[in-house]
């Protein structure tokens, strides 16, 4: 048992409508986690990639969005970083007082190449992180700075007619260029000029050097550049993408006359006359998104844009109408900044009036240009900044959201600094976007319909409600009303509802609540009739700056009729709790079925191959699958009860379940012990584990289920959470494991600060023993897995399995036989992690295929019984095989292969027949049920070596190494002739040294028609693409 991360949804990704959009400013927030972690983060680090991965994750979790736009990855020059740490010391301390030049970056905008910053990682690490967004449910967005490169950016010496040098400018005498300039460094000996980037409102970006839209080899570079983007990403966003149209490009640097010679334009500088006179006859943004489209054609492109007005169309339009997909709605953050919001009401109306489609704009009221929207709106209140972020949030478009907007930070990051002023989130404004996020990412806002600004007109009882706005959505049945109140002080109207497809106006209709409400604990509901809503309307009061979504049915398929409604909260649930059981009494409930064999030594065990359920994660969830996987995701005993045929048909007759006890809230897992005496609520009733357990045996599947004597669940030192051992008596005094060497420690401190159970306690002794004996006996369990052996003194154990009457399988977290060994003579069987660390060396990294009978004597001289042990390739505990050695599919089923066919008793973690690939904890704890494949070609191969196993009952027969390369790997278990190999290189061998006779016919239970041959002088052997065989004599196929 190990309690690290987060999750891996398996999701399937899919092109987004009215897309979320999460801002993340890369390298601060990799040192955001560095602290919080209290150690260095980076995407290049694999043994922090769970760390990483937790945290989208629990973005995932809590917002669901379809875009994580990781912002300034690319490598930086250090020109900018100097100037930044010796020319902004006012500027920084301004937003971060104290600030020391450790915490000067430099700017993203700065770039000098378009690889990976090494602070962060490497264009594979991006690539990566690319495969882990998309594989639960997301996609990855990177920036393309168009405009101007970095002032020490290779090309200001390779190619200079890239860029703008004073030398070659035509300024002429009614020039109105004013632009700043720069000698880049590797132009130092030549003192070489070339103007700063900038556009026309901008007079310059002094740590970048502006580029040449004219020439069309600059075109064409960054057009490779934007497919070099493409490549390692699922979206681009395009900064200040207006500023190179050919319009305003001319205006900034090409023709700055055209203004009547007035000198006060916009022009900041010249173009080289050859360039000026020549200018591009298509727009940049035509050619490259074409030609990046036709190379990547699902990347979505976003620009960044202002509206100057010096294009036909408002710039936002007239980008989209060049290929943009999306473009930044700046005219409605501009509205809001400028209204103050309480008085501007009718001028934001106006202005979505007036805009036509926003199907594709980019809504957002903060990001790392602007000011925190809690920091700027309305004398910098947090409500007023949820206010506009839901009149904007909750239009038709993307939807645009800057990591600590939902703390409602009011302290802006700088984009050159790491950190900004520190910050303890509201957990209102968290609870608050997390409700905005789930109505914006549901079936309604996606997939239905905006039905205008003006589609819930309201009426205003007391005169206090001239500032509220409110419009509606439609999905199907569904009608949603948004209401936002746009001023300081609390605003009460009536919005008469419609209701065209309910001819029966007694209808009772429901109206919920989709946010929160500030000072509550539950979202309300309200029950009238669809005549007084019509008549009367719906009575909406909201406090200062607040926001509010219905939902409710238009439909009379889920509404009901009724003669009279009045307006009623939701009830509230009433919770009970049963009072416990006495400790020596098992739960009153019926008897599971018994099996039909009452042998449940080692000896019997030896004879089945287990599948390894965690009982929250194999069947029973949403469909959809699981959001969350540091959590309970819905899977039950009814879920693993109904789909046993999935297990028996890989020919598995054992399973291995979770703990089955009520846990501490969060342990999904089931290693948090609460109550002894109580079942789980969440994985079922006493009566569906018993059910669960006769429906087994009657397919002859055994169950093991999973125990823990050493810890309870994480209650710090409040033990009156623990029934019955609710004493300090109970317990060892608190201290944490930080020496594995230190037996006595391990024993007796604290393994994740769970409170360590002291076993030389009589009652507490007593009580175990005499629990595991009823648990085994009330649900008629065929064996016991126990957790973390190590941690409890060795002597307990014998009479610990003695009460349970079954077999044991014993958890030793360790890779040392001589360690791991000697628990064997206190408990039936152990997991052979020894083992386990070879399998792993052996077929993901290719060591020598000699190591696995070096292993086995190794072993022979330490462990009592080997054949006993448990092998296994997967578990709960450890990242998966896959994603240790990602791409190493073929290697996995061979290592599957020798487990299930080597000595001791085989363990298939569920999940590895359909390939996955989770990392540490719980990200190697996928929910399966959306994945059953039973096609699977893993699935299959594992079904046929049962199958084989049982009819040769290979149990019975030693194991015999037949022969060795470092490659290639054969053994025999009987007339059961084993071939395997660590790589995919072609393997040919004539194995002499077999188990069969002359002249006998052999078939390769995988190809039993095609793969067999009379044995002369061998077993020829020839193995491909990594592949694995296993021959027997062709009367003994199964």
């Amino acid at each position: 048992m190990r309690f690290p991360l987060l999750c891996s949804l398996g999701l399937a990704l899919v092109q987004a409508t009215n897309p979320v959009i999460y801002e993340i400013s890369a390298r601060p927030w990799l040192y955001e986690l560095s602290q919080k972690y209290n150690r260095p983060i980076a995407l290049s680090d694999p043994t922090v990639l769970p760390l990483i991965q937790s945290e989208l994750l629990a973005i995932k979790t809590k917002y669901n969005p379809d875009y994580v736009w990781m912002m300034g990855v690319w490598q930086l020059g250090v020109y900018g970083l100097n100037l930044d740490q010796t020319t902004k010391q006012a500027e920084f301390n301004q937003v971060l007082p104290g600030y020391t030049n450790d915490d000067v970056i430099g700017s993203p905008f700065a770039i000098q190449n378009y690889t990976c910053n090494p602070s962060i990682g490497s264009d594979a690490d991006l690539l990566n992180l690319k495969g882990f967004l998309n594989k639960n449910g997301m996609k990855l967005m990177l920036d393309f700075v168009p405009n101007h490169v970095a002032v020490d950016h290779p090309w200001t010496c390779s190619n200079p007619d890239y860029l703008l040098p004073l030398d070659k400018a035509d300024l002429g005498s009614n020039s109105c260029a004013k632009g700043p300039s720069v000698v880049p460094p590797c132009q130092s000996s030549t003192g070489r000029k070339f103007y700063t980037g900038g556009d026309y409102w901008n007079s310059g970006w002094v740590d970048t050097v502006q580029l040449n839209y004219w020439n069309p080899h600059l075109r064409r570079a960054q057009t490779d550049n934007l497919k070099h983007i493409a490549s390692l990403s699922d979206g681009i966003r395009c900064d200040m993408a207006m500023s190179v149209l050919n319009r305003e490009f001319q205006l900034a640097w090409s023709r700055d006359d055209l203004n009547g010679h007035t000198c006060t334009t916009g022009s900041q500088g010249r173009i080289p006359s050859v360039y000026a006179n020549n200018p591009p006859k298509t727009e940049f943004w035509v050619d490259a998104i074409r030609e990046v489209k036709a190379a990547y054609p699902s990347v979505l492109m976003m620009a960044e844009n202002y509206n100057y007005g010096f294009t036909s169309t408002p710039e936002d339009q007239y980008l989209q109408s060049l290929g943009f997909d999306l473009t930044y709605d700046m005219d409605a953050l501009k509205k809001l900044e400028q209204m103050p919001i309480g008085s501007g009401k009718n001028d934001f109306m106006n202005l979505v009036r007036s805009h036509g489609s926003y199907d594709k704009s980019v809504h957002f009221v903060e990001n790392h240009d602007d000011n925190r929207a809690a920091g700027s709106m309305f004398n910098s209140k947090s409500a007023a900044a949820r206010a506009a972020a839901a009149a904007v949030a909750i239009l038709p478009g993307a939807k645009l959201f800057f990591h600590g907007q939902f703390d409602c930070n009011p302290n802006r990051l700088a984009v050159q600094l790491r950190r900004g002023v520190s910050f303890k989130p509201d957990t209102y404004c968290q609870q608050w976007f997390g409700d905005l996020l789930a109505t914006l990412t549901d079936d309604v806002h996606k997939n239905g319909t905006w039905l205008g600004i003006d589609s819930a007109p309201f009426t205003v009882p007391n005169n206090d409600g001239s500032d509220v706005i409110s419009w509606k959505w439609r999905n199907k049945c569904t009608e949603r009303l948004v209401v936002v109140n746009f001023r300081d002080a609390w605003s009460n109207v009536r919005v008469k509802l419609q209701f065209t497809q309910i001819s029966d106006k007694n209808t009772l209709i429901t109206v919920s609540e989709k946010i929160l409400a500030a000072g509550l604990t539950s979202k309300r509901s309200w029950t009238l009739t669809a005549k007084e809503l019509e008549n009367t309307g719906f009575s909406v009061i909201l406090s200062n700056f607040d926001t509010q979504v219905y939902d409710y049915s238009v439909c009379t398929t889920s509404a009901t009729s009724a003669p009279v409604a009045t307006a009623t909260p939701a009830p509230v649930p009433v919770v009970t709790t049963a009072s416990p059981v006495a400790p020596t009494s098992a739960p009153v409930v019926p008897s599971a079925a018994p099996s039909p064999s009452t042998d449940r030594s080692a000896a019997a065990w030896k004879q089945r191959s287990v599948y390894q359920i965690l009982t929250d994660r194999y069947s029973g969830g949403s469909s959809s699958g699981c959001f969350n996987l540091g959590n309970y995701c819905g899977g039950t005993f009814n879920g693993i009860k109904n789909n046993l045929d999935y297990i028996k048909g890989m020919g598995f007759d054992a399973i291995w379940i979770s703990p089955v006890v009520e846990n501490i809230d969060g342990g999904y897992h089931g290693y948090w012990f609460k109550n002894f005496e109580k079942i789980n609520a969440n994985f079922g009733t006493a009566d569906d584990l018993k059910n669960l357990v006769a429906a087994a045996h009657a397919k002859d599947i055994w169950v093991m289920v999973d125990v823990v004597a050493n810890h309870v669940g994480p209650v710090n030192m409040d033990f009156s959470q623990i029934y019955p051992l609710n004493s300090a008596s109970h317990y060892h005094p608190s201290c944490d494991i930080t020496d594995w060497n230190n037996q006595p420690m391990v024993e007796k401190c604290r393994l994740s600060n769970l409170p360590d159970l002291d076993q030389s306690v009589p009652f507490v002794r007593s009580y175990l023993k005499t629990w595991i004996k009823n648990l085994v006996q009330t649900y008629n369990f065929d064996g016991i897995r126990i957790d973390t052996v190590p941690e409890v003194a060795k002597d307990f154990w014998s009479e610990f399995g003695a009460a349970a009457g079954v077999f044991q399988m014993g958890e030793a977290f360790n890779g040392n036989p001589a360690y791991v060994g000697p628990y064997q003579q206190y408990l039936s069987g152990l997991f052979n992690y020894p083992m386990y660390y070879t399998i792993s060396d052996v077929f993901g990294n290719g060591y020598d295929m000699a190591n696995l009978k070096t292993r086995y004597n190794d072993e022979s001289s330490t462990f009592k019984d080997i054949d006993a042990l448990g092998s296994f390739v997967d578990n709960h505990d450890n990242p998966r095989f896959l994603f240790n050695h990602p791409g190493k599919q073929a290697q996995l089923r061979a290592a599957t292969v020798f487990s299930l066919t080597a000595r001791g008793i085989p363990f298939v973690y569920y999940g590895t027949e359909q390939y996955f690939n989770g990392g540490a904890d719980p990200l190697n704890r996928e929910v399966l049920w959306t994945r059953m494949d039973t096609t699977s070609d893993f699935y299959k191969l594992i079904a046929t070596v049962n199958a084989q196993r049982k009819k040769s009952q290979i149990w019975t027969q030693p194991w015999v190494e037949r022969y060795s390369s470092p490659n290639f790997h054969s053994f025999s278990r009987g007339q059961f002739l084993v071939a395997l190999t660590n790589s995919n290189n072609q393997q040919r061998f004539k194995v002499t040294f077999h188990p069969f006779t002359e002249g006998q016919v052999v078939c390769n239970i995988f190809y039993p028609t095609t793969d067999c041959q009379t044995v002369s002088g061998g077993v020829d052997i020839y193995l491909q693409n990594g592949e694995s065989k296993i021959y027997v004599l062709k009367s003994m196929l199964a």
